[in-house]
């Protein structure tokens, strides 16, 4: 429903499957007109209220909630009466009395009429039916029922383009619902049902006109369910003409623990991601412990993408009976025996969009109410939202809600109700969700409901100013704002948001852990694990609730800030080569490789030598492989060496083909371990899983969890890297530029923190948003013997000499990222070429060319070596000869199988000069000329 009056859209939406109907106010047609699902002709508004039997017009302006004093109200309707009455008066007509007939079935059946016409439906259904079946199914058969609904929306495209309500912001959660994997099967498979039956139907018809047998597609739910999958094009609800964006199936990020968990956790906003859909990218208060407020996409999908925040929950559909038995209880008048004049005077209540009854009072309604959710007589997810100004109140059972959990605060009793909370807490060590919520002190609530909450920051805020705001709620912790990634992030709120969003959305996920505990069960393409994880000694809250001292994805390394050798200058690290000799960082990578014995075709064999020639292979490839055709396990295999020995089954000519399969350029690696299994068509699958051991190099990349990222530099021995008094060499040194450019001061508290931490032996909480003063911390370790801000002097280690100035220096959790200078090795002698320009393709798996763009032109031009340019972008890419005529400066080419070059305009030979192009550049000659744009070719001979 739009109105293009003041840009109000109104619309009636009850649920993810099913749509109601629109109502619109144009400003060309200074009619309210309604559209109804399935038809695009508009109709009238008022015959629309006409033909659900609303006859008279005191029922029309009952129904519609009017006040007979409000005359700009009826301004804008009273068009829209006039209107309906021309269009239904030729059908009201008596040609014998000459007069129009205003009976109430008459007007009735003359609305119906004229919406029958408007409509232009092709099938033989009447106007009534149409309604029944498209506006407003849910409601059933009652018109009355639909009539209140339609009136209901009217009223509120009046009042909207009066400007005595605002808009709906449609970007808010309470206007928006997610899509859960059961909600999407259930659109696939409803939508493929109703395909198979309208086939049959179709069938059935053709069957009993012309006879013969009755020819349906097989298994079409589950195929359909299969290419859904496959190619990610799933069914919308019905009446969304939006089609969806690709990516609703991706493979499950299995990198670590944390980055399978935040893919889980993951939304995506189903709109073109090209488009520019600002509000959409934004944040608003909704959004506010409910979903990360930093951790989001980047590129295109920024701020479509959106990750869910700790404690938020998404709803599942429950009953309806328990809310309308209350309903009942608490006197309510529900719609069908509710009377027209009641309407106006009385509140609405509204159940998952739908309206189903009238209240005297809806603050007491939904006070009532929420204390029945408090004691359990109600679902904990049913959500209940009063406004008062409107005279309306919202119920919401359905799926799809984000809802968060928030400390209940007895009003004008702020003070009671903390000491009655650390007294329940005090009793119990721990406490599931579920507890909390039968206990009292917890309840979930909806961006909806929570429009109309005081909540307080945290208990801090509610002893201080409880006496000042009628508090209803409490925040459980500032912290719970994040989503999974960001909330282990130790003391994130004093860092930069952007570097907090690079750590959450990217280096997490990149991080090197443990992604399986138990490998053996696992044969994944690419599987990276790091040697000797250790928990990080300064961490939040949120590490010990996610399990993740089991599975951490990073090392405790003593760090020093100090610009030392020039060598880690662009926040490029310096680490210790000893260190990395005691396993620092150190990973084993997995990979898998493949393949399948086609059964009675080919054979799992170690080839003959004779058949090995025949491929132009060494026989020493074949060294690794037992009898059976596969390697042995604990064998190394690199590049060349043949994993798999497969040959024919038949011999061809007397010799057996040779179709084995070998390790390409980079792989290598020890066996781990080698599976056979079998595919549903009996053929054996053999699987080759290869284990290497990978040591940090130059030009690896690393991370703290703060997104101070940087590339390994410089790997020193440690008798050439400085040393504090005590004796001590630092793992990493990092240049002291990255902190005012990254304002990362919270990797400089958790240094302090864990400083401490590991000299007394302890672990120090580091969640965000703790009021502890920093001071706390500089006297422990001014006690402990040390300088209060972490600095240290420090002795060079390649003179001797004690240094000027003093160091800061301390243990930071450090995260190895899987971008590895070995993994980006590239390299290309000869490959395959693009058909059409014959330059090399792109794509390393293709063994493409390496490309060289402006910024490497740049730097190679900046180095001095044009030569090198020229060799790459031309002698190296698409060299090609052509000859231009001196005469005309045109491009010459060969006619058929002659050997002489004539130009087509001189009409000579003579005069002809040979030039080295860019293949890529003769096509361009020649595309432009299709264009009718000619190009001349000047030589040095011109």
């Amino acid at each position: 429903m739009t109105s293009r009056i003041s840009n109000v859209i109104v619309s009636f939406k009850y649920d993810v499957e099913k749509e109601g109907g629109f109502i619109d106010a144009p400003e060309k047609k200074p009619n309210v007109v309604a559209r109804i699902p399935f038809f695009r002709p508009e109709i009238n508004a008022v015959v629309l209220l006409r033909a659900l039997g609303i006859t008279s017009d005191r029922e029309l302006i009952e129904i519609i909630g009017l006040d007979v004093e409000d005359t700009k109200m009826f301004d804008l309707i009273r068009p829209s009466l006039k209107s309906a009455e021309l269009e239904m008066l030729g059908y009201l007509w008596d040609d014998e009395k000459k007069r129009p007939r205003y009976g109430n079935q008459d007007i009735k059946d003359a609305a119906l009429l004229t919406i029958k016409k408007n409509l232009n439906s092709r099938t033989e259904e009447s106007a009534s039916q149409i309604l029944d079946r498209c506006l407003f199914p849910d409601l059933g058969y009652n018109d009355l029922m639909k009539a209140m609904h339609v009136g209901y929306m009217i009223e509120q495209v009046l009042t909207c383009c009066l400007g005595r309500r605002k808009e709906d912001f449609s970007d808010s959660l309470s206007m928006r619902r997610l899509e859960l994997a059961g909600d999407l099967l259930l659109l696939e498979s409803k939508s493929k049902l109703f395909k198979f039956r309208r086939d049959l139907q179709r069938a059935l018809q053709k069957a009993l006109v012309k006879g013969g047998a009755i020819c349906l597609q097989k298994h079409i739910v589950p195929f359909s369910l299969e290419n859904a999958f496959s190619t990610g094009n799933w069914a919308q609800a019905p009446g969304v003409l939006t089609p969806r964006e690709g990516g609703l199936v991706v493979p499950l990020d299995r990198a670590n623990p944390l980055a399978t968990l935040s893919h889980l956790r993951q939304t995506e906003l189903s709109v073109n991601s090209r488009a520019k859909l600002l509000d959409s990218r934004y944040p608003n208060l909704s959004h506010l412990g409910r979903f990360c407020l930093v951790q989001t996409s980047d590129g295109q999908k920024c701020g479509l993408v959106k990750s869910l925040a700790f404690s938020s929950h998404v709803t599942t559909r429950s009953s309806e009976q328990p809310v309308i038995e209350a309903l009942k209880q608490f006197s309510a008048e529900f719609l069908r025996d509710v009377q027209l004049e009641n309407i106006k005077r009385m509140s609405k209540v509204f159940l998952n969009g739908r309206w189903i009854a009238l209240h005297e009072d809806t603050r007491t309604l939904a006070r009532s109410m929420r204390q029945m959710r408090r004691n359990m007589n109600l679902h904990y997810e049913v959500e209940i939202a009063d406004d008062f100004l409107r005279k309306e109140i919202r119920i919401s059972s359905d799926s799809g809600r984000i809802i968060r959990p928030l400390l209940i605060v007895t009003e004008g009793r702020p003070s009671g109700f903390i000491l009655d909370f650390q007294l329940k807490l005090s009793n119990k060590e721990k406490w599931t969700r579920k507890e909390l919520l039968e206990a009292g002190i917890i309840e979930l609530i909806g961006p909806e409901e929570e429009a109309g909450c005081i909540v307080a920051s945290d208990l801090e805020d509610l002893k201080q100013n409880g006496h000042l705001k009628h508090f209803t709620h409490c925040e459980i912790h500032p912290a719970l704002m994040f989503g999974v990634s960001a909330s282990l992030i130790p003391f994130a709120n004093h860092n930069h948001s952007l570097r907090v969003l690079h750590q959450a959305q990217k280096h997490c996920r990149q991080a090197i852990g443990y992604y399986s505990t138990y490998l053996p069960a696992r044969a994944d393409t690419n599987g990276q694990n790091l040697l000797y994880p250790q928990k990080p000694l300064v961490s939040t809250r949120f590490f010990d609730l996610l399990k993740r001292n089991e599975l951490a994805n990073g090392q405790n390394s003593i760090v020093a800030v100090c610009p030392y050798m020039g060598f880690n200058q662009e926040d490029s690290l310096i680490m210790n080569q000893s260190s990395i000799d005691r396993g620092l960082f150190n990973s084993a990578h997995y990979r898998c490789f493949s393949t399948v014995y086609k059964q009675s075709q080919e054979v799992m064999s170690k080839p003959a030598e004779s058949d090995a020639r025949r491929n132009n292979r060494p026989f020493f490839a074949y060294s690794k492989l037992d009898s059976d055709g596969l390697p042995g396990i604990g064998s190394y295999c690199s590049t060349g060496d043949v994993i798999f020995g497969k040959v024919s089954a038949f011999p061809e000519n007397g010799l057996y083909k040779d179709r084995s399969i070998t390790l390409k350029g980079c792989e290598k690696g020890r066996v781990d371990r080698v599976i056979l299994a079998s595919d549903d068509a009996e053929n054996v699958v053999a699987r080759v899983i290869l284990r290497e051991k990978l040591s940090p190099v130059i030009g690896d990349k690393f991370s703290s969890m703060h997104g101070q990222k940087g590339v390994l530099g410089l790997i020193v021995h440690e008798y050439d890297l400085p040393f504090t008094i005590q004796g001590m060499t630092p793992d990493v040194i990092i240049n002291p530029h990255a902190f005012p450019s990254r304002q990362t001061v919270g990797q400089l508290l958790e240094c302090h923190f864990a400083k401490t931490a590991a000299i007394k032996g302890k672990y120090f909480d580091g969640t965000a948003f703790n009021r502890k003063p920093i001071s706390f911390i500089t006297k422990e370790l001014n006690c402990l013997g040390y300088n209060q801000w972490g600095n240290e002097k420090m002795v060079n280690g390649q003179t001797g000499e004690l240094m000027d100035a003093k160091i800061f220096i301390g243990p930071s959790f450090y995260q190895r990222l899987t971008k590895m200078a070995e993994r980006q090795l590239k390299y290309r002698r000869q490959g395959p070429t693009h058909p059409l320009t014959r330059q090399p393709v792109e794509d390393r798996k293709r063994h493409g060319g390496i490309r060289i763009g402006e910024m490497e032109r740049d730097c190679l031009l900046g180095h001095g070596v044009a030569s090198n340019i020229q060799e790459r972008l031309f002698l190296l890419s698409d060299p090609y000869k052509v000859y231009v005529c001196q005469g005309c400066s045109t491009m010459v080419t060969k006619e058929g199988h002659k050997l002489v070059r004539i130009c087509k305009f001189c009409k000579t030979s003579k005069h002809m000069v040979s030039l080295d192009v860019p293949y890529a550049c003769k096509l361009l000659y020649q595309e432009l000329l299709s264009m009718g744009v000619f190009l001349r070719l000047k030589t040095e001979h011109d």
